[in-house]
């Protein structure tokens, strides 16, 4: 079996790994910023921004990218435009999506929206589909197994 299907099943190896990893790479960056070249250090992220990274959600870290990106642009090139605009912007931008967030769950809360998208729940009888059928550790879908004689 390979070692990332073992992490997968095995619970406890999987988070002892996955500490040992976070350790050494945090360690490695407090290391990096700590002793880096001068002209390396802009492009070593910063540990906090990597731990936010990892936690909040990927619609949310793409979207902080993309702010960050054009923030710098507007830096290089218009630095008392962007001294003047970026905060009140993203912190605009921030005030908005939290607000959305407390609009969504009120109209799923009154039932106006629904909880989650309706899913095409498959005829009693019906093949399995491919999704359904084997998953992604390599395990058959129980149609798939051959039968246990008596």
């Amino acid at each position: 079996m390979p070692y990332t299907s073992k992490m997968l099943v095995n619970e406890e190896v999987s988070q002892l790994q996955s500490v040992r990893v976070g350790a050494l790479c945090g360690l490695a960056m407090v290391l990096l910023e700590r002793w880096a070249p001068n002209k390396a250090k802009p492009f070593i992220p910063s540990p906090s921004s990597m731990e936010l990274f990892i936690v909040i959600p990927d619609a949310n870290s793409i979207s902080v990218f993309i702010g960050t990106a054009i923030a710098e642009y507007l830096r290089r090139k218009k630095p008392q435009l962007a001294e003047a605009t970026v905060l009140p912007v993203s912190s605009g931008f921030i005030v908005d999506k939290s607000l959305m967030g407390v609009a969504v769950a009120m109209l799923k809360d009154f039932e106006v929206m629904p909880m989650r998208p309706s899913r095409k729940v498959p005829r009693a009888g019906a093949a399995p589909s491919r999704a359904l059928a084997s998953t992604d550790l390599g395990i058959p879908h129980a149609s798939a197994r051959p039968a246990i004689p008596r």
